[in-house]
């Protein structure tokens, strides 16, 4: 291999795919690439169910399989519950391991990203109180800092709606 060809390689970081998602209250969070098992574009049918948090906004059927559906920005108290729509406008479908699922509530259509190890970064200190929820964070060229979610502290949390404790 030529010497050129040697320093070009050398300087190519290796990334990993993840999804970005814009949850309500205008944040974005990010999964990763293979956790994503479908967009739904408009919303499937959602059944309510009685006496589950606000952020719970039902549960929908998919080959079979109920599944959860929350409102992450409601549930981290990014907005107020007076000013949520009961309108889903999309959601992603996700896979939360052990042949478990879950759904998360979406502003808009996933967009795919490359993540590389240079651009982690510290969590913003107003989300440090949601840590737990999100170990880990990178710095995106034009969202800012994106929290890595970790699935399964997300829909397996039994901390309370409106937030977490700092």
């Amino acid at each position: 291999m030529p010497l050129q060809s040697q320093q070009t390689a050398a300087t190519i970081e290796p990334t990993s795919s993840a999804w970005l998602l814009d949850i309500s209250g205008g944040l974005t969070v990010a999964v990763a690439l293979q956790d994503v098992i479908y967009v739904y574009p408009e919303a499937p049918q959602v059944f309510p169910v009685p006496q589950t948090p606000d952020h719970v906004l039902g549960v929908l059927n998919w080959q079979q399989h109920l599944v959860p559906i929350i409102d992450l920005g409601l549930y981290l108290g990014l907005q107020q519950i007076d000013s949520h729509s009961s309108v889903i406008k999309m959601m992603v479908l996700l896979n939360l391991g052990d042949s478990k699922l879950g759904a998360l509530a979406l502003e808009q259509i996933p967009e795919r990203a490359d993540v590389a190890d240079s651009s982690q970064c510290e969590l913003p200190a107003s989300l440090q109180a949601w840590g737990c929820l999100a170990p880990s964070c990178f710095m995106h060229n034009t969202r800012g800092a994106v929290p890595i979610l970790d699935l399964k502290a997300v829909f397996g949390s039994e901390l309370s709606p409106g937030g977490l404790e700092e």
